[in-house]
Protein backbone atom coordinates (compact mmCIF):
# COMPACT_ATOMS: atom_id res chain seq x y z
CA UNK A 1 0.00 0.00 0.00
CA UNK A 2 1.54 3.45 -1.09
CA UNK A 3 2.34 6.19 1.82
CA UNK A 4 -0.59 8.21 0.54
CA UNK A 5 -3.31 5.60 0.99
CA UNK A 6 -2.25 4.52 4.36
CA UNK A 7 -2.32 7.94 5.29
CA UNK A 8 -6.04 8.90 4.30
CA UNK A 9 -7.22 5.08 5.94
CA UNK A 10 -5.67 6.12 9.22
CA UNK A 11 -7.13 9.74 9.31
CA UNK A 12 -10.69 7.77 8.21
CA UNK A 13 -10.67 5.53 10.96
CA UNK A 14 -9.37 8.38 12.92
CA UNK A 15 -12.01 10.99 11.62
CA UNK A 16 -14.51 7.74 12.17
CA UNK A 17 -13.44 6.99 16.25
CA UNK A 18 -14.09 10.67 17.09
CA UNK A 19 -17.43 11.11 15.29
CA UNK A 20 -18.25 7.67 17.07
CA UNK A 21 -17.67 9.47 20.51
CA UNK A 22 -18.90 13.18 19.44
CA UNK A 23 -22.45 12.27 19.01
CA UNK A 24 -24.97 14.17 16.98
CA UNK A 25 -25.46 17.39 18.56
CA UNK A 26 -21.87 18.74 18.29
CA UNK A 27 -21.96 18.79 14.37
CA UNK A 28 -21.54 23.19 14.70
CA UNK A 29 -18.36 22.56 16.85
CA UNK A 30 -16.24 20.94 14.35
CA UNK A 31 -17.01 24.10 11.63
CA UNK A 32 -16.28 26.19 14.82
CA UNK A 33 -12.71 24.36 15.34
CA UNK A 34 -12.36 24.88 11.35
CA UNK A 35 -12.26 28.43 12.00
CA UNK A 36 -10.51 28.37 14.85
CA UNK A 37 -7.55 26.72 13.13
CA UNK A 38 -7.49 30.11 10.96
CA UNK A 39 -7.10 32.33 14.38
CA UNK A 40 -3.04 31.65 14.67
CA UNK A 41 -2.16 32.32 10.87
CA UNK A 42 -4.29 35.66 10.95
CA UNK A 43 -2.51 36.56 14.50
CA UNK A 44 1.13 35.25 12.80
CA UNK A 45 0.16 37.57 9.12
CA UNK A 46 -0.86 40.97 11.54
CA UNK A 47 1.86 40.11 14.25
CA UNK A 48 4.33 40.82 11.05
CA UNK A 49 6.29 37.61 11.46
CA UNK A 50 8.79 36.15 9.39
CA UNK A 51 8.16 35.05 6.03
CA UNK A 52 8.55 31.55 7.08
CA UNK A 53 6.76 31.83 10.20
CA UNK A 54 3.83 32.57 8.35
CA UNK A 55 4.12 30.10 5.86
CA UNK A 56 4.62 27.65 8.22
CA UNK A 57 1.81 28.79 11.10
CA UNK A 58 -0.31 29.39 7.34
CA UNK A 59 0.29 25.37 6.18
CA UNK A 60 -0.15 24.36 9.87
CA UNK A 61 -3.55 26.08 9.67
CA UNK A 62 -4.98 24.12 6.62
CA UNK A 63 -3.35 20.94 7.93
CA UNK A 64 -5.96 21.26 11.03
CA UNK A 65 -8.48 22.49 8.48
CA UNK A 66 -8.50 19.54 6.43
CA UNK A 67 -8.42 17.08 9.53
CA UNK A 68 -12.00 19.55 10.76
CA UNK A 69 -13.21 19.06 6.65
CA UNK A 70 -12.49 15.25 7.06
CA UNK A 71 -14.15 14.88 10.54
CA UNK A 72 -16.72 16.87 9.53
CA UNK A 73 -17.49 15.10 5.82
CA UNK A 74 -17.82 11.37 8.07
CA UNK A 75 -20.46 13.21 10.48
CA UNK A 76 -22.76 14.24 8.23
CA UNK A 77 -22.47 11.31 5.95
CA UNK A 78 -23.30 9.46 8.85
CA UNK A 79 -26.27 11.39 9.80
CA UNK A 80 -27.47 11.65 6.24
CA UNK A 81 -27.54 7.94 6.24
CA UNK A 82 -29.60 7.81 9.18
CA UNK A 83 -32.40 9.89 8.22
CA UNK A 84 -32.93 9.15 5.12
CA UNK A 85 -34.99 6.34 3.49
CA UNK A 86 -33.38 3.22 2.25
CA UNK A 87 -34.91 4.22 -1.91
CA UNK A 88 -33.30 7.41 -2.14
CA UNK A 89 -29.81 6.76 -0.69
CA UNK A 90 -28.33 6.18 -3.83
CA UNK A 91 -29.44 9.41 -5.43
CA UNK A 92 -28.71 11.39 -2.74
CA UNK A 93 -25.04 9.88 -2.18
CA UNK A 94 -24.42 10.43 -6.03
CA UNK A 95 -26.08 14.17 -5.39
CA UNK A 96 -23.31 14.44 -2.50
CA UNK A 97 -20.44 12.78 -4.24
CA UNK A 98 -20.96 15.39 -7.27
CA UNK A 99 -21.10 18.18 -5.06
CA UNK A 100 -17.70 17.32 -3.20
CA UNK A 101 -15.75 16.79 -6.26
CA UNK A 102 -17.31 19.73 -8.44
CA UNK A 103 -17.65 22.28 -5.32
Amino acid sequence: MKKKGLGANFTLLAAGLLVGRMGGSRLAWVLVMMGGCLLPAGIMFLAGGGTMACYGTLVAAFCGMQLCAVVFSVFARSVVQRRVPGRMMGKLMALAAALEACG
